[in-house]
């Protein structure tokens, strides 16, 4: 036997009845206009996967030769030879971005952070390249850069000498039989940079310190006290670029403020539109009338996905240059993506009967 309809006394009992089938609706629509939401503030809605920070030179370099090969890689793409990192952008930095009027500015600060997580890599590499001419040695650099570590976490004076003699062994064992190893003369280099660094920084070591220190000395000409010492990523970024061919607010002046904070405007709004949901969908849990709109998230719901998503995917196949780069590029907005076809699915199916339902009552019970 089939399952038996349920029959109303009246058409106010079936109402309340309709009304109630909303709530499960209604819970679920929030819960993912939440998540929607967060996602588009919170969430990378840009990311810069770099396996290969050398392959990413080589693909930026608009005028390279084609001829290259491992031979042709300069000293910094093999330095760079696979060092990984990534640079993620959620709304919260477009809206940062956008309102701060300074694209350079924030994005140096970005850059900055991921380079400062990966600081004892990156100079480990750039020791591995010098000892050695057959390459970087993946060991040598996770050796080297668990001396640098273990330098960084030294507090006592007999933990800092233990550190540099640790450090200095290890760059020696480096060496191997390829140069004679005078590790009494490599402990003293070593604390003579350590010493330098400290100096600049009040007392405290870092590797991000000890890089920034010794490329401000060899951007002063190696002339001690001649000009700015830098000690954080940040400020040797921006010294850099101001000193290059165009200073950070030339490079800014080429983007109109206006399209940087249209940006960050447009990623507050799309978040805007999905927490209005959230909002309506719970308040409405709690009323009489349950049923609510969702015409707005409809209407502009699909844009984060596609900006951030799919377009990047189009440049790449549109633009063959640009390919080496957009293949790095990965973006989380595909969950505010997912939330709007969900979203039409529970609309047609799920809450448009019921609410047509509603309608009908309405109209009888007049």
């Amino acid at each position: 036997m089939g399952k038996e309809k349920k029959t109303y006394s009246s058409a106010e009992e079936e109402m309340e009845a309709r009304q109630k089938k909303l709530i499960p609706l209604n819970i679920v629509v929030a819960v993912m206009a939440l998540v929607a939401a967060i996602s588009i503030l919170f969430l990378p809605l840009l990311r810069l996967n770099v396996e290969d920070a050398a392959e990413l030179m080589a693909a930026g370099d608009a005028g390279g030769s084609q001829e290259s090969g491992d031979e042709g890689q300069t000293p910094a793409e093999e330095m760079l030879s696979g060092f990984s990192f990534a640079v993620s952008l959620n709304g919260v930095d477009f809206v940062n971005i956008g309102f701060s009027g300074s694209l350079t500015g924030s994005l140096i600060d970005i850059l900055s952070e991921a380079f400062s997580e990966r600081a004892d890599e990156l100079v480990a590499r750039a020791l591995a390249a010098e000892l050695s001419d057959s390459g970087i040695d993946e060991e040598v650099v996770s050796e080297i850069g668990g001396a640098f570590r273990g330098l960084e976490a030294a507090q006592t004076e007999e933990e800092i000498d233990a550190a540099v003699a640790a450090l200095a062994q290890t760059l020696a064992d480096s060496l191997g039989e390829s140069a004679s190893a005078d590790t009494a003369e490599l402990e003293s280099g070593i604390r003579e940079m350590y010493d330098d660094t400290v100096s600049h920084t009040g007392g405290v070591f870092t590797t991000e310190a000890l890089i920034c220190v010794t490329a401000s000395g060899a951007m002063n000409g190696g002339e001690e006290g001649s000009g700015e010492v830098y000690t954080t990523f940040a400020e040797l970024l921006g010294s850099s670029l101001e000193s290059g061919e165009g200073s950070m607010s030339e490079i800014d002046g080429m983007i109109p403020k206006a399209a940087l904070t249209g940006i960050g405007i447009g990623v507050l709004f799309f978040a805007a539109v999905w927490f209005v949901l959230f909002l309506f969908a719970l308040l409405r849990i709690f009323l009489k009338n349950k049923r609510f709109t969702m015409w707005y998230v409809k209407l502009f719901g699909f844009f984060p996905c596609l900006i951030f998503g799919v377009a990047p995917l189009i440049a790449g196949s549109l633009v063959p240059e640009a390919a080496a780069v957009t293949g790095m590029l990965s973006s989380l907005s595909w969950i505010s993506g997912v939330c709007y076809v969900l979203l039409w699915l529970i609309s047609v199916f799920w809450a448009f009967p019921i609410k047509r339902k509603i309608r009908r009552l309405k109209k009888e019970i007049g």
